[in-house]
């Protein structure tokens, strides 16, 4: 699959992009020159509030691709919130390796990740996210609820999900909500106690499951396992 999606609104006046959701980063970036694989691009010279930061450039990379860009300061717009207008810092990508997809519809990306990745210097070092700004500035609470599928049969048109924020929607799920606690805030990092196939544990070292890390990750339609945990799993099949 190409990811999950959503419209905002950047600059003044405002230029529509769509922008992958992404728990497994936390840096808010857009396309800001021309890509094969894009049909439009951020261009700062028709926004009256693009403000780009003197050196301050950044590289980010992921398990797979990586951009180059440098930091700046925009308004963005949010299409189910009229009239409200959000200043944030974020990422404009000037250059990138197997980033963008071909057909993917999107040409950035929302890092929804915790600020301590921003605060890093390899990734962008800026320490402000766009939840951050969202937070403060819209005075909600600090919780965003992400449903990446819905009911067969309840898709209206391109809509296959949505992204709640400031809360949850008890109406959206039956019986009770658990919650697993986080190893650390930075990715959104678990502890995978035990894996099981057809009701067989897999028996393995709780550490051969996280190793390095296990994280919860929106912006990859992809299942990625240690490779010894893959080897294990592969041979029961």
């Amino acid at each position: 699959g190409h990811g999950y999606y959503v419209e905002i609104f950047i600059g003044t006046p405002p230029q529509s992009f769509n922008f992958l959701i992404d728990t497994g980063s936390s840096n808010f970036a857009v396309a800001s020159k021309p890509h094969p694989f894009l049909d439009r691009y951020f261009n700062s010279s028709l926004s009256s509030t693009f403000n780009p930061y003197p050196n301050k450039m950044v590289h980010l990379p992921y398990v797979l691709g990586e951009w180059r860009g440098f930091l700046g300061q925009e308004i963005i717009r949010l299409p189910t919130i009229k009239n409200i207008s959000i200043e944030t810092t974020m990422s404009f990508i000037t250059s990138s390796n197997d980033f963008f997809l071909y057909g993917g519809n999107w040409q950035g990306i929302w890092g929804l990740g915790y600020d301590e990745l921003s605060r890093d210097e390899n990734f962008g070092g800026n320490g402000v996210t766009l939840w951050d700004s969202i937070v403060r500035q819209l005075r909600i609470e600090d919780v965003f609820s992400l449903n990446l599928c819905q009911e067969h049969g309840t898709m209206v048109g391109w809509l296959v999900g949505w992204l709640l924020l400031g809360g949850i929607d008890s109406e959206d799920f039956v019986g009770n909500l658990h919650y697993v606690s986080l190893r650390k805030e930075w990715y959104y990092e678990v502890v995978i106690v035990d894996l099981s196939l057809g009701g067989a544990s897999l028996g393995m070292d709780c550490k051969e499951y996280n190793y390095n890390k296990s994280i919860v990750d929106s912006g990859t339609t992809n299942l990625h396992l240690p490779n010894a945990v893959y080897n294990e799993l592969v041979q029961r099949l």
